[in-house]
């Protein structure tokens, strides 16, 4: 157009249609740019989604072995538990056997102590007559 045409309003026409074009071509390289820009983000944000999920996984199976630990623990206080208070029912009924043993002990010497005594005083019984 602009080559043949000779009339200033379609040059000038011409000319606007061209500058509109290049501004078209501009705005469109612009939004592919960004467009672009949109695609990397949100690779990026799969690949950051996808890690966070493995690394979310794989917390979980931790969590879940540290939960069996507990357990495990758990068990084994509860049996350490069992075993205190059975060693104080043994520690109990052998006190009480040994504090019965004592007194038996005790009464034979003072049944020893009184033989004793009155064997004495036999004996001197004895002598003086």
């Amino acid at each position: 157009i602009q080559a043949n045409e000779t009339d200033p309003d379609v040059l000038n026409s011409a000319d606007q249609m061209m500058a509109l074009a290049v501004q078209m071509e501009a705005d469109a390289n612009a939004i592919a740019v960004t467009a672009n820009d949109i695609n990397t983000r949100i690779d990026s944000s799969e690949d950051t989604t996808l890690a966070l999920s493995a690394d979310i996984l794989s917390m979980a199976g931790e969590i879940g072995i540290m939960a069996d630990r507990i357990l495990i623990t758990e068990g084994e206080i509860g049996i350490m538990a069992d075993r205190i208070v059975e060693s104080e029912y043994l520690i109990s009924d052998s006190s009480l056997a040994l504090a019965d043993n004592v007194t038996i002990v005790s009464l034979a010497g003072m049944d020893t102590t009184n033989l004793l005594i009155i064997s004495t005083s036999d004996i001197i019984t004895e002598v003086g007559s």
